[in-house]
């Protein structure tokens, strides 16, 4: 395989790929992300005729690589710049590695971080730093952020799931014009530094522990015996609190096999299991706080603060916290009344008196002063539940009543729908997608159009026009991605559509908050919002602690969004959600299906067979149910110059079949074949395929000719083959 000199990206490609990475192109529109379906590429890379084929095309201006499994376990450290800031911060790094050395006795550990910066190394057109190392034995960490200053990350890692632009690609979306990747200090792909888990472990710890603070005065290492656990006097603490409070660093780690390494002003450090202090540090900890572990190799989360309480659970309890709390209290942690501690009347074989009853005259007076303890917190919480329900009544719209007949001379609303048959008027759609079903390309390329200019959607149903503004809550799509969405669909009255991009800005709708849904209400009256779309709902549920597989939760959430719309005025609003049991309905709580009018279910074709039949192109379905609206599932067409898309009036099998006979007849490309050379070709069943071959050779879709001891030669018919 020869290495391509007629354009610098292939070459660039070439080297890359030559070097084990997983290569693909970057984004056409200038982002800092992979192009087409680029996922598939992340358990095995992209051959290099599939990829010198897409590059030669000269469509796309840039490349990348997949890191983790695909390149072979690659991770790339990212310093932000820019490059003067960047190499400043690295020098920093640079003496923390000399700092280590001196003060553990370590050795090694300056020589590792030189050697990864003379390897494969680049410059971003943003001035940021790149350093890629190849871990030989043990798997690629997921991406991870290393050090903050200030609130902004300042390094961190692409790993397994990562994806990172590199040389020669030019400047990308916000970069300046002129820039471009390039390699430093002599960089280049056939550079890459193999390390080992231990190194990897100790390049993360001194990124974090260099950058995430300014370094402190160290102080000569002083150990001291850890004094044994006293008798317990701690009065309304928990296991957890007083296992804290009496147990130290040193009791709970080495008994588990770690060794303390060396101190400074902060924190003392250790090396993990199974490895010697000569070979670099695995953890930090600070006296009354956490403990920081940078190894993948032992039973504890990684670059997380671990409390005692937590730590315990993790080394004796495989990290179940209720468990290691019973234990702890069986070992005369915490002030809670044990099984020990019950007076003889209270166990399960307590003396009886006369009447055979319990003899309550062997009671305890401690046992006695437990229960009105216990008495008292009970009666709180119920004074505290009780209080915040007169509260939350007060804050409550008057509740009325009306006659049936006085209600039912009341004249009906003009229209009964927003969408015809589709979305009840005043009423809440949900929409269930599945992944990468177009949900976004339905809402804002079709939906939008209809409710503003009047078009009928999805070319079937009519719409009642807005007369206030339509309000899109966009939560994931990005800004460029979006606008040039919203330029193909062509919307006419764009003075009547109002784009809140808030991808990555979920707490902006703190609507657990009095104060947070004033501000949506008055950011939505300001707007003279008429529909509110929310597309999709996981991130606003993510960011308000809230989970979607809860009931009690959604129907929190619900609460709170139905408050927000109708002091804001609004009539009727769609809420977005990704779909879970294999794309057939909502994924989450069953409440979320509680609260809509109208339910539209997205899917596309390996949705619904699991994977059985894959089409020329990807076939999408919607079907619709609710209050006074019910459509079976339809197929959809797609216009990929306009976005749009039009229902065809065909259900599933109707669809399947048509697509079944268009992979059939593109399977021929001009060559006689026989029926079972045909049906080796399609994906499915064998024998249905091969009742749909002779069904379409009765329909004269195929004819036979030139019939052979092994069957009849299979080709397209004669007149289509003429007009070719």
């Amino acid at each position: 395989m020869n290495a391509p000199t007629e354009n610098p990206l292939l070459h660039a490609a070439h080297a890359w790929f030559d070097a084990g990475f997983a290569v693909v192109p970057s984004h056409e529109d200038g982002g800092k992300r992979p192009y087409g379906r680029w996922k598939e590429y992340q358990s095995e890379r992209m051959n290099w005729d599939e990829l010198h084929a897409l590059l030669e095309t000269g469509r796309y201006t840039g490349i990348g690589v997949l890191t983790g499994k695909a390149s072979r376990d690659v991770e790339m450290i990212e310093i932000e710049g820019p490059i003067d800031l960047a190499i400043e911060r690295l020098n920093k790094v640079v003496a923390q590695a000399t700092r280590f050395e001196l003060i553990s006795n370590q050795s090694g550990i300056h020589d590792l971080l030189l050697r990864v910066t003379r390897g494969c190394i680049e410059e971003s057109a943003g001035g940021g730093m790149h350093i890629f190392i190849r871990v030989i034995n043990g798997p690629a960490q997921g991406n991870t952020k290393l050090a903050s200053v200030g609130g902004k990350v300042v390094a961190e890692t692409r790993g397994e799931g990562g994806f990172v632009v590199v040389a020669p690609t030019p400047a990308r979306n916000g970069h300046v014009e002129g820039t471009s990747y390039v390699f430093r200090n002599g960089g280049s792909p056939e550079k890459v530094v193999e390390v080992t888990t231990d190194e990897r472990d100790t390049l993360h710890a001194l990124f974090e522990i260099a950058l995430n603070e300014e370094p402190v005065v160290v102080q000569e290492p002083v150990k001291v015996a850890a004094p044994a656990p006293a008798a317990s006097n701690y009065e309304g603490t928990s296991a957890f609190d007083e296992y804290r409070e009496r147990t130290t660093w040193h009791q709970l780690l080495e008994p588990a096999g770690w060794t303390w390494s060396h101190k400074d002003a902060e924190h003392d450090y250790w090396v993990r299991p199974g490895k010697n202090k000569a070979e670099g540090i695995s953890a930090s900890t600070i006296d009354d706080g956490a403990v920081y572990n940078w190894s993948s190799s032992v039973n504890l989360p990684i670059q997380v603060g671990l409390s005692k309480a937590s730590v315990y659970a993790h080394l004796h309890h495989n990290g179940d916290m209720s468990s290691a709390a019973r234990d702890l209290g069986a070992q005369g942690f915490g002030s809670g009344i044990t099984y020990a501690d019950l007076p003889s009347w209270a166990l399960p074989d307590a003396p009886l008196d006369e009447a055979g009853h319990v003899d309550l005259s062997a009671s305890d007076e401690a046992y006695n002063n437990a229960v009105q303890r216990k008495y008292a917190e009970m009666r709180i919480n119920e004074d505290a539940k009780a209080l915040m329900a007169t509260v939350k009544a007060g804050q409550a719209p008057p509740l009325d009543g009306i006659m049936l007949h006085d209600f039912l001379d009341q004249p009906d609303e003009e229209s009964q729908f927003r969408i015809e048959g589709m979305w009840p008027a005043q009423g809440r759609v949900l929409l269930a997608a599945a992944a990468k079903s177009g949900k976004t390309t339905l809402v804002a390329a079709n939906l939008l159009p209809s409710l503003v200019d009047g078009r009928p959607f999805l070319g079937k149903f009519a719409c009642q026009n807005v007369t206030g503004k339509v309000v899109l809550l966009n939560m994931e799509v990005g800004e460029n991605t979006i606008r040039r969405w919203l330029r193909e669909s062509s919307i006419i009255n764009k003075h009547k559509v109002v784009i809140a991009n808030l991808r990555g800005k979920g707490s902006a709708l703190s609507l657990n908050t009095e104060k947070g849904r004033e501000r949506l209400i008055g950011f939505l009256k300001a707007q003279d919002a008429e529909v509110v779309i929310l597309d999709p709902l996981a991130p606003v549920l993510a960011s308000l602690g809230l989970d979607e597989n809860s009931n009690a939760d959604i129907a929190q959430f619900f609460g709170w969004w139905s408050q927000v719309l109708a002091e804001a005025g609004v009539s009727d609003d769609i809420v977005v959600h990704h779909t879970g049991h294999a794309g057939q309905r909502s994924r989450g709580a069953s409440r979320l299906l509680d609260e809509p009018d109208a339910v539209w279910t997205l899917t596309r074709e390996t949705d619904e067979t699991t994977g059985e039949f894959t089409p020329l192109e990807p076939i999408r379905y919607l079907s619709v149910y609710g209050r006074d609206v019910e459509m079976q599932p339809e197929s959809l067409t797609f216009d990929a110059a306009t976005r749009s898309l039009k229902l065809t009036g065909r259900g599933k099998s109707e669809t399947r079949a048509e697509a079944k006979n268009e992979a059939i007849l593109a399977a021929f490309k001009g060559v006689p074949m026989t029926k079972n050379s045909l049906k080796k070709l399609l994906t499915g069943n064998d024998q249905q395929n091969g009742y749909l071959i002779d069904e379409m050779l009765e329909k004269g879709q195929l004819s036979k000719v030139s019939k052979t001891s092994n069957g009849y030669f299979l080709m397209l018919p004669t007149i289509e083959l003429e007009a070719l």
